[in-house]
């Protein structure tokens, strides 16, 4: 599994734990109680976290695109294979989405402050404190334009250029399975770039009103909206999974490697094959050889799901799965 794109995927797959960690629960909970109850310490750091994920989370989409328009488009146009980023450029990168991501949110947690609220009682808020407002409304457009515009720019651009190249490729020998498949391939690519719209666009937006003093429209509910585009961003680390990794048909065939026991088929799926002790020796179900091809000298009867239920009942029987072409294991059950 330790390919380009799965290299990627764990990064995003991080970045993501560190949201659900800190932003999905932290943010709402401060929002909805209205103090601060989580020490002085975790007022500067919870910016810092929580900035630092969501800018690796959005770069990390990208560095995606990116690395998909090289592999589809530039490979498949003759183009040197060796365009594609190695393992080595690959890391490098990632190191470099971390450092970045952690410089562009230090000054948010270097700028929060811990105030002490004695009427009409007493409690503690954190807040940002800015000595210059117009800095601060500087930076949080340039924080906008990183972390959303520009990323949203390249994952659109680069899912563009793969759809137009794959639809540039049609031909009247191609197959129907070929035809489906493509077109399940653009379905997603549009999926993926409306989804990341969605999620922090309006989070984002109002961001870029609060910083620049334009939400006063909003004061008496500014709370609920907030809450309401901030979950809405955090819903993001449900669709990458889904999106980035299950949906990924060589992420899954690995994934069922490493774990095969969730995707073993279960019994009834397809034809099983039924040895009894009369008929036949038992041999070692767990060796895939003698699983594979039974005996010669020993019957072998392929009944359906139906019959073999009938059949292994007045008699003690092994009955597993048939082995799937691959060659991977199976389940064996006793009867």
């Amino acid at each position: 599994m330790q390919t380009i794109t799965n290299v990627f995927i764990t990064n995003l797959a991080v970045s993501d734990i560190m949201v659900n960690f800190t932003s999905l629960w932290l943010t709402p909970t401060y929002t909805s109680i209205g103090h601060w109850i989580f020490g002085g310490g975790l007022c500067h750091g919870l910016p810092l976290f929580q900035g630092t994920s969501i800018f690796i989370s959005t770069w990390t989409l990208t560095a995606i695109a990116i690395d998909r328009y090289i592999v589809i488009v530039h490979n498949s146009s003759n183009i040197n294979i060796n365009d594609r980023m190695s393992m080595r450029s690959c890391l490098s990168f990632i190191v470099l989405i971390w450092l970045c991501s952690l410089l562009l949110v230090t000054p948010y947690a270097i700028n929060m402050k811990l105030n002490y609220i004695s009427e009409p009682c007493d409690f503690l808020i954190c807040s940002e404190d800015w000595s210059n407002s117009e800095f601060r409304s500087i930076f949080g457009i340039v924080v906008m334009i990183l972390q959303f515009i520009l990323p949203f720019v390249l994952i659109a651009i680069s899912y563009t250029k793969i759809w137009l190249f794959l639809n540039s490729r049609q031909s009247m020998t191609e197959r129907k399975s070929d035809i489906k498949r493509k077109k399940r391939l653009l379905r997603m690519l549009i999926v993926m770039v409306v989804i990341f719209a969605i999620c922090w666009f309006p989070f984002n937006l109002l961001n870029c009103l609060r910083d620049l003093k334009l939400d006063n429209f909003m004061r008496g509910y500014f709370s609920f909206v907030f809450l309401s585009v901030h979950l809405m961003s955090m819903t993001a680390t449900a669709w990458n999974p889904i999106l980035y990794a299950f949906m990924n048909e060589t992420f899954r065939e690995e994934f069922a490697k490493v774990v095969p026991c969730i995707f073993a088929r279960r019994p009834g799926s397809g034809p099983i094959r039924v040895i009894t002790e009369r008929t036949a020796r038992i041999t070692n179900p767990f060796r895939r050889a003698n699983r594979t091809k039974a005996p010669e000298e020993q019957p072998v009867t392929v009944i359906s799901e139906s019959q073999s239920q009938a059949a292994a009942e007045p008699q003690r029987s092994i009955v597993y799965l048939d082995e799937p072409e691959n060659g991977s294991s199976c389940q064996t059950l006793l009867l």
